[in-house]
């Protein structure tokens, strides 16, 4: 069974000091997800995951842990998720990226996942034209990215990098309950994916309704290209 290296980018600038609480709270019942005995895998055994949590702190791309089981990723609290400075997002989803293409074996499958509150406004070694080329290469070879935005246009913000509406979440972070199942629903997709009982990451809409967004996306139109052929 191949392996899923899981990629999060969570947003630690200043503007997310208010939604501190919620933040911690949410992240770790992410993890908790992850960890859950609820059988949801294919086959016997769970799939190996491999996890690495960048944040975009102070105004840099930080990593906080790297390549480590999802039960072995330290829960979020005061003591190492103090918010502050500028939103690299550039630097810090490109960072995110390149770990994971580093990490990746043939066959593996890659989930990148970006949680921020704000535009980007502090990076120094990537453009954007850099990202959104690198993600529509990721996204032809299969990757995943799963977007959450927060106090912005997330599918404004979500298209400019590349991604789709479907593989976007708006998160209303000032909203515990929102927030707890924005992120409940994206480990949701984590784990269904990584056990092969989807093909994709997407949200769905119910997924987006539990967390408060409204927005309905339609269905991806089937590819004529591969539709199975006629006996």
């Amino acid at each position: 069974m191949s392996r899923t290296i899981i990629q999060f980018c969570l947003d630690a600038s200043g503007s997310m000091l208010s939604l501190k609480a919620s933040t911690i709270e949410a992240f770790n019942a992410y993890w908790e997800e992850l960890r859950s005995a609820d059988p949801v895998w294919s086959g016997v055994g769970e799939p190996e995951m491999l996890a690495t949590v960048r944040k975009f702190e102070g105004g840099v791309s930080v990593p906080m842990v790297t390549n480590v089981a999802p039960a072995n990723v330290p829960p979020l609290s005061a003591s190492n998720y103090h918010p502050d400075g500028g939103t690299p997002l550039l630097d810090t989803a490109m960072d995110a990226i390149l770990d994971a293409e580093a990490s990746a074996l043939p066959g593996d499958k890659v989930v990148v996942i970006i949680q921020t509150d704000g535009q980007e406004n502090a990076s120094r070694r990537y453009k954007l034209a850099d990202l959104t080329r690198t993600i529509e290469q990721k996204k032809e070879a299969g990757w995943q990215f799963n977007f959450m935005g927060a106090g912005l246009d997330a599918y404004a913000q979500a298209h400019s990098l590349g991604l789709s509406s479907h593989d976007t979440m708006s998160v209303n972070l000032d909203d515990r309950g929102n927030t707890i199942s924005a992120y409940a629903a994206t480990a949701r997709r984590t784990r269904l994916y990584a056990s092969g009982q989807v093909t994709n990451s997407h949200y769905t809409n119910e997924d987006r309704l539990s967390a408060g967004d409204t927005t309905t996306v339609p269905p991806i139109p089937p590819d004529p290209t591969k539709a199975p052929k006629t006996p």
